[in-house]
């Protein structure tokens, strides 16, 4: 059977116009799909992130295989309408399910974190250093040697000024859910138990508070949010963060948090047939 990767790159240029203060003379904006590649490696493309990876007035897209494999798609001719180049960051592992970009300190071109071969490991963008070797396999490092996951999300949870990688748990992976805290980008501290989710996680913010709390569906299928200890003086490099109930939902739900206005927060859950919004006023918790 024959895969083909489309990417709708209307919402993505408006997206990415914005996180790179890019103005929107010089975005580009295609209200149509895009092939980026008719002939997929043998496997499942689970895995995408989109971001400025090589790049700074064109996005790229990263794509981990479900049967091994990571891969790096760029414009050829400068237009999002392609064609394509497909180059390997790393040709072996299977890619389950989620990758995303990460930087560390002031690099300027982002690296990519992924769950790959059971592992959390992230791959080191040559743009950084050698910006002829994008082509080829990208160094990895190891986050997490133990487990993989189904979500991830960076964020720095601790306040150190250091991003960490935050991991839902995997249930056909029979992985657990955990945070790597990163205290340079080779060693991480990994603990697990911070919140009971399921396979997917995102981070919410309450009222006009900016501090990081986590969100997501325990093993019940009821939502929750959990409250970084630092909210009330703690640590947050620990495990079992006081949990507050949202509302009911399954382990499968795949989430996303964000402001929607001047004093609204929504969570927003998706499942197969149907997406809710939970909505909470500014300074409720």
């Amino acid at each position: 059977m024959l895969k083909v990767i489309h990417i709708f790159f209307s919402w993505v240029s408006a997206i990415f116009c914005a996180a790179a203060a890019v103005s929107v003379a010089q975005a580009q904006s295609i209200a149509t799909d895009v092939v980026v590649d008719r002939h997929v490696p043998l496997g499942e493309p689970l895995e995408k992130a989109i971001d400025y990876f090589t790049s700074k007035s064109l996005p790229s897209i990263v794509v981990g295989n479900g049967r091994g494999g990571l891969y790096l798609y760029r414009s050829k001719n400068g237009d999002l309408r392609g064609p394509w180049l497909r180059s390997t960051i790393v040709a072996s592992g299977g890619a389950y399910e989620r990758a995303r970009a990460i930087r560390f300190g002031s690099e300027e071109y982002p690296n990519v974190v992924a769950s790959i071969g059971n592992r959390i490991v992230w791959f080191d963008n040559p743009m950084n250093s050698n910006p002829a070797a994008v082509a080829h396999h990208w160094r990895a490092h190891v986050v997490n040697p133990q487990h993989g996951c189904h979500d991830i999300r960076v964020e720095d949870l601790d306040g150190d000024g250091k991003v960490d990688v935050v991991c839902s748990g995997a249930i056909s992976l029979r992985a657990p859910e955990f945070v790597a805290f990163q205290n340079d980008p080779d060693h991480w501290q990994v603990v697990y138990d911070v919140a009971d989710v399921g396979d997917a996680i995102a981070i919410l913010r309450v009222g006009s508070d900016p501090l990081p709390h986590l969100v997501g569906s325990d093993p019940t299928g009821k939502i929750f949010w959990y409250e970084n200890p630092r909210a009330k003086g703690g640590n947050a490099r620990t495990p079992h963060w006081v949990k507050h109930y949202i509302g009911p939902g399954n382990v499968g739900n795949s989430f996303a948090a964000g402001k929607l206005g001047s004093d609204k927060y929504a969570v927003i859950t998706a499942a197969k047939k149907r997406v809710d919004v939970t909505l909470t006023s500014g300074g409720n918790r």
